[in-house]
């Protein structure tokens, strides 16, 4: 059971960073993707059926882990606490930006909600990059008694937030490739090519640096061999899209923006094996979550298959 629930909780993550990903990559890219109104209402628009779906996973992820680590998760939203404020505060901005650009006709309206869709999304992703930088040095990692060696705003934590813009925004241009037709797709496309490169060779830096210094000690191997291997794939991905196989490399940088995650929950895994609640409760959560899970995968499947499609300026938009 214990075993179950840790595989559970990866398996919750991992899914939000791989599809809320490049729901932030697309918010970061908006500006630069879409030159004027109509076509960055073209590009809202391929990312208009999925956000919502996206994020149900983080409220799938928190569930989850307050109910199964109920001990820890005190102890890391307390060490971690201004880098959450950050970024609910910028999801907040960036979904009110999706929801109320297309509420008013102006330019001038429209140009102030992609501006915070754009913020929100930059806040996002640099909070999730300084808190999982922090994370890996190991600052609340011991049931809420360890004071943070360093300030949760560190030099690491700042190549943390860095390189985790850099990876989304790669995911991002990806999808837009695939997902929108026209220039935004073709721009979309052209910063893929130096972003995923860029990603390749930051991601395994961060990782390995961030093992180092957290003392990982033996962990140090494998989570090299992660982040490794998420390099590989992200060239691959690279290789992918210059041969026109965006599906594909789609798939990969959707790999390649889970990396920092495996890596971090290799490092933690034995922390997350001590802190489970009583196996009563994992019972319990067993009984009443465990039907709704698959459920909650069955809806991504269908969500993809409806939506499988490309847009362009024609396609009405869902926000």
């Amino acid at each position: 059971m214990e075993h179950l629930w840790i595989g559970v909780f990866a398996v919750l993550l991992l899914g939000y960073f791989a599809l809320e990903g490049f729901s932030i990559g697309t918010g970061l890219l908006l500006p630069f993707t879409g030159r004027d109104e109509r076509e960055r209402g073209t590009v809202v628009a391929g990312l208009g059926p999925y956000f919502l779906a996206n994020e149900v996973w983080l409220v799938a992820v928190i569930g989850v882990f307050f109910g199964v680590f109920p001990v820890l998760e005190g102890s890391v939203l307390t060490a971690l606490y201004p880098l959450v404020v950050g970024f609910l505060l910028a999801w907040i901005l960036r979904d009110a930006g999706l929801w109320m650009r297309a509420r008013r006709e102006g330019a001038g309206w429209r140009r102030t909600w992609d501006r915070a869709i754009f913020a929100g999304s930059l806040g996002m992703a640099t909070s999730w990059g300084a808190a999982l930088a922090n994370l890996a040095l190991g600052v609340p990692l011991d049931h809420g008694s360890q004071v943070a060696a360093l300030p949760l705003f560190n030099l690491y934590a700042l190549f943390g937030a860095v390189a985790l813009t850099v990876l989304l925004a790669a995911h991002g241009a990806v999808f837009l490739a695939r997902r929108v037709d026209g220039a935004p797709g073709t721009r979309a496309a052209s910063l893929a090519r130096p972003l995923v490169p860029l990603a390749a060779v930051l991601l395994p830096v961060v990782v390995v640096t961030g093992a180092v210094l957290g003392g990982a000690d033996t962990m140090v191997v494998w989570i090299a061999g992660v982040a490794l291997l998420g390099t590989a794939v992200l060239v691959a991905a690279h290789r992918l899209l210059a041969g026109g196989s965006r599906d594909a490399a789609f798939a990969a940088t959707a790999f390649g923006a889970t990396v920092p995650i495996q890596a971090l929950l290799v490092g933690v895994h034995p922390l997350l094996r001590d802190s489970l609640a009583h196996g009563d409760t994992l019972w319990i959560l067993t009984i009443v979550v465990g039907p709704v899970l698959p459920l909650l995968a069955l809806a991504q499947v269908w969500l993809w298959r409806a939506f499988r499609g490309t847009v362009d300026h024609t396609t009405p938009s869902y926000l």
